[in-house]
């Protein structure tokens, strides 16, 4: 939550996500602070205190430390461990200070650690500016002894630890840390999460080590933190304890970690609001936990206990013509190239605005080479109602680009929790072309019996082969439930009327040409600022009939001859000298198409008379 950091949540999140967009919701917590706190209760007398710093040094003087970002290597060795507390600690103070920046300094506060079995002090390092972290050196490290730095059983605070949200768990308060230490070791011997008790006694008792929580049962010539790590040995054996129930009582739905030196109780399952109990036997250290719900929800039904300002969300009002015309120059900006474009229809959209879609959103992709996939209207019931001359087909070509676009009918049926629901057909017929794209080429009609529709479970009406031989003539191209399966029957654009006589009646002649025409644009980038001369032509033309020999021999045009299915022209006669002199050169490409076959025409003759052998 640092503003200056790379990692920023609003910003991170809002320009990884093409959806979400984060901000602050009015001011955010001033920052506080950044420290790091040893885990190791220091004795606030002077002697004792002497005592204990003199055996930490003994066993190393040297750490790591990170002050608002700069890092350097410290050495205490060489410190007066006579003096008086605030001495020691000002002349380590001292030794760090010189090591770093001005604008990194710290300081070393003594907030009070546990008070049994006598008053302790933690040693806190402090910085104004950013946030501190320790680390151990690679040898004569003292971090470990006095427990500094979250992986040596210290605790680390940033600066913007307060704008952070709080943790999905039930998670021990750092402000609660020191009073939980003071507690005896045999103050509570069982935890109840929810109704669940879990015994802390047996192989998973905390009743060990000398007499207070903050002790451990470690050797004491073995310690190198003075037996002071008691917190972190006996939440790791509650984690276990915790875990081994879950792994055993398939009613119980917690897991438990160990985040440093606090302990985290997580959910595993149940609602999102959800907020667990807990309790422990004897002394109840549950209220020293925040209890959160298991997930933060927006809008409404958001009803955690960190959570304010619970606003209904909103989906919107339903998406209108402008909606979608502002939509498209977003679109040229940020997607680089499509081909197939489908409106899924809204649940609040009137067929009128259904209508006035098509005509925008062909003219995008004639500009953008795309191709797009139309819906019926739901008013569509039969053959007749689909080409009646005033609500039929005819009047969704009124400003369409025609041989841009296809219309398939009728709607197709899936499966809605449980429920059957008809939806437009243009989403499954997307991906039908993607799969005959991928295993024919665009060149081939994405219709046949191989152009099996899958994932729905049926369709909206049936047609007849007689339907079909009125809805095809008009260009809408029919679904028909076949043995093989539901398939695609119709394979024309809404300029493939008969009456039309369009050279682009067909969809896989359509596609094919955006597709030579998107390849070659893409790939005749490097001629831009080329001389502009014979051997720039004759090196297109070696480029551009490679591409389009390749087509051939894939079997993407008509004929057996090259000749008969393209030709490739740059030349003096494509590119005049008025072209030259305005920066131009022209290439002319022309392909035979593959036609689809739509129709079967058999002669059946009886022959008689006797079969000669």
């Amino acid at each position: 939550m640092d503003p200056l950091n790379a990692k920023f949540a609003p910003i991170y999140v809002s320009q990884n996500s093409s959806l979400v967009d984060v901000e602050l919701a009015g001011t955010a917590p001033a920052a506080t602070p950044g420290y790091s706190q040893s885990g190791r209760p220091l004795p606030k007398s002077k002697t004792p205190f002497q005592s204990a710093m003199t055996s930490a040094f003994a066993k190393g003087t040297s750490f790591r430390i990170i002050s608002n970002g700069i890092s350097a290597n410290v050495d205490l060795e060489g410190i007066d461990l006579t003096g008086t507390v605030a001495g020691i600690i000002t002349e380590m103070e001292g030794r760090i200070n010189a090591n770093l920046p001005l604008t990194s300094k710290i300081a070393i506060d003594k907030p009070d650690g546990p008070t049994n079995p006598a008053a302790t002090l933690l040693l806190r390092i402090r910085c104004d500016s950013g946030d501190v972290f320790i680390e151990p050196a690679s040898s004569n490290d003292i971090a470990r002894s006095l427990m500094l730095g979250t992986a040596q059983g210290g605790l680390e605070v940033s600066r913007y630890s307060n704008s952070r949200p709080q943790a999905n768990a039930m998670v021990l308060k750092i402000s609660d840390l020191v009073t939980l230490e003071n507690i005896a070791k045999d103050a509570f011997d069982t935890i109840t999460i929810d109704s669940t008790s879990i015994s802390l006694t047996g192989p998973y008792s905390i009743n060990i080590g000398s007499d207070f929580i903050y002790q451990d049962n470690l050797d004491p010539l073995l310690s190198i933190t003075g037996n002071n790590d008691g917190v972190r040995e006996k939440f790791a054996i509650i984690v276990d304890a915790i875990n081994n129930e879950m792994a055993n009582n398939p009613l119980f739905r917690w897991n438990a970690q160990l985040w440093g030196s606090r302990l985290a109780i997580i959910p595993t399952e149940g609602g999102d609001n959800a907020i667990g109990t807990l309790t422990t036997g004897g002394v109840d250290i549950g209220g020293s936990f925040e209890k959160n719900v298991r997930y933060y929800s927006l809008g409404a039904s958001g009803n955690g206990p960190f959570q304010a300002d619970k606003i209904p969300g909103s989906d919107g009002s339903t998406p209108t013509l402008s909606d979608y015309t502002n939509t498209f120059p977003i679109i040229d900006q940020e997607v680089d190239i499509f081909n197939l474009m489908i409106l899924p229809s809204d649940d609040g959209h009137t067929p009128e605005t259904r209508a006035s879609l098509w005509g925008p959103s062909s003219i995008f992709c004639q500009e953008k080479r795309a191709f797009l996939l139309m819906d019926p209207p739901t008013s569509w019931k039969d053959p007749q109602t689909a080409t009646n001359p005033t609500t039929g087909v005819n009047s969704l070509r009124i400003g369409l680009v025609k041989d841009y676009s296809a219309i398939f009918f009728p709607r197709v049926t899936i499966k809605n929790n449980g429920l059957d629901r008809n939806i437009g057909p243009s989403g499954a017929i997307a991906g039908l072309m993607a799969r005959i794209d991928g295993s024919r080429g665009v060149w081939k009609a994405p219709a046949g019996t191989e152009a099996d529709i899958r994932g729905i479970t049926g369709l909206e009406y049936r047609f007849s082969d007689r339907d079909n031989g009125i809805l095809n003539p008009k260009a809408i191209n029919t679904l028909r439930v076949f043995p093989n399966g539901i398939v695609n029957w119709g394979a024309r654009t809404m300029d493939g009327d008969d009456d039309f006589a369009s050279e682009y009646k067909y969809i896989p002649i359509r596609r094919t040409a955006l597709y030579i025409e998107e390849s070659l644009y893409r790939g005749l980038k490097w001629v831009v600022f080329e001389p502009n001369d014979e051997p720039l032509w004759a090196q297109i033309r070696l480029n551009v009939g490679a591409f389009m020999h390749n087509l051939f021999r894939q079997g993407a045009f008509q004929g057996t001859k090259k000749q008969d299915a393209y030709f490739v022209k740059c030349d003096n006669e494509t590119t005049t000298q008025n072209d030259i002199n305005l920066g131009i050169v022209n290439v002319w490409v022309g392909f035979a198409p593959l036609k689809p076959a739509e129709f079967v025409i058999l002669y059946l003759q009886q022959m008689t008379g006797q079969i000669q052998v």
